[in-house]
């Protein structure tokens, strides 16, 4: 353990080796994958969720439950991230949406891209699109502003809306970037 600077996130003993150490209790997440529901593709997306240890930027990034998403906000240790991933409608519309998802998360959590580009289908089924998915448009400024950095400790989500337009969303729902298939539409700190 002495000779890398961060806990081995999958590793129980060398937690427990830690914690005698230096009298911290570490965290070990419980990984799992979310399946979506019957009321998930009536709506046309779910969510997924994900977290990597903060201190390890090269650490690999791993699929976690919403339940566990939820203990891991807390943690210092973690970084997390829920995206919305589409499951329905036109199959290349789908693929193109989860692809341009999967761009915009790896900015956020790097090494999550090795997890989502394996398939951008994953969960799909060939379901028509009728509903309208939420659009946040009224959230955009009237003038675009265009900066190069974003605090990714802000970032609580990666969604998009019927438009394909990509979002990166606070906590609170506040869009701290958005992007449409060409590129950058507005950035915000």
């Amino acid at each position: 353990m002495a000779d890398k600077p961060y806990i081995d996130d999958t590793n129980y003993s060398e937690a427990q080796e830690y914690k005698k150490l230096s009298n911290i209790d570490v965290y070990i997440p419980e990984t799992g994958i979310t399946l979506p529901k019957d009321s998930d593709y009536k709506r046309g997306y779910f969510y997924r969720y994900f977290y990597q240890q903060s201190n390890n930027k090269q650490g690999k990034v791993r699929d976690i439950t919403d339940k566990e998403y939820n203990n891991l906000k807390t943690e210092f240790l973690y970084r997390t991230l829920k995206i919305k991933w589409k499951i329905i409608g036109e199959k290349e519309t789908a693929k193109n949406i989860n692809t341009k998802v999967t761009e915009i998360s790896n900015k956020v959590l790097p090494g999550i891209k090795n997890v989502l580009s394996r398939n951008y289908l994953e969960f799909w089924k060939n379901i028509p699109d009728t509903l309208t998915q939420f659009d946040v448009t009224n959230k955009l400024p009237k003038s675009p502003i265009k900066k190069k950095r974003f605090n990714v400790d802000l970032v609580a989500e990666v969604s998009f809306d019927d438009r394909g337009f990509i979002y990166i969303l606070t906590e609170d729902l506040d869009i701290i970037y958005t992007e449409d298939a060409i590129g950058i539409f507005a950035q915000l700190v």
